[in-house]
């Protein structure tokens, strides 16, 4: 640890984990940090490497340590299961606050919700897969949406 510099050690763990399923990702973190105690102080004072959130997998806890962890640090959000109504509350609660901090989201949401993201600010968002499904307690949508409160100014995939 005392030849390598942050920064590299750093690059190196970014480039092992970026194209890793988020599914996967909270788990190869936390063996990296077991692997002695200066790679764990790194890790841990990293906000880039806590910035991946999966509300599929994760529980409260989890997503809330990962968004103290990540700081100031833009976001990647995932969600790809049916949400029950649990489900639902956790992505009122943590996701939508924290939408102008994401530069992913790739989400399957209830339509229901499409109304909470219309109306949030998305500054540094880069790549956004959303679709949407309708539930019995779905309804209608009957105005235009302005998706992200029409500011996605860096939005390049959608």
């Amino acid at each position: 640890m005392n030849v390598l510099p942050k920064e590299i050690f750093i690059a190196i763990i970014t480039c092992v984990i970026q194209d890793l399923p988020p599914s996967d990702y909270r788990h190869v973190i936390g063996k990296l940090r077991m692997v002695c105690v200066g790679w764990k102080k790194w890790i841990e004072t990293t906000p880039g490497l806590w910035s991946v959130i999966d509300f599929g997998d994760w529980s409260h806890t989890t997503i809330r340590r990962h968004l103290a962890m990540a700081e100031g640090a833009a976001l990647s959000v995932h969600h790809k299961t049916r949400m029950g109504r649990a489900d639902r509350e956790k992505v009122r609660q943590t996701t939508v606050p924290t939408l102008s901090r994401c530069r992913a989201l790739n989400l399957d949401l209830p339509l229901d919700l499409l109304p909470d993201l219309a109306g949030t600010p998305t500054p540094v968002l880069r790549t956004a897969h959303l679709s949407f499904f309708a539930t019995h307690t779905t309804t209608a949508i009957t105005r235009p949406i302005d998706l992200f409160a029409s500011d996605a100014s860096l939005l390049q995939d959608i």
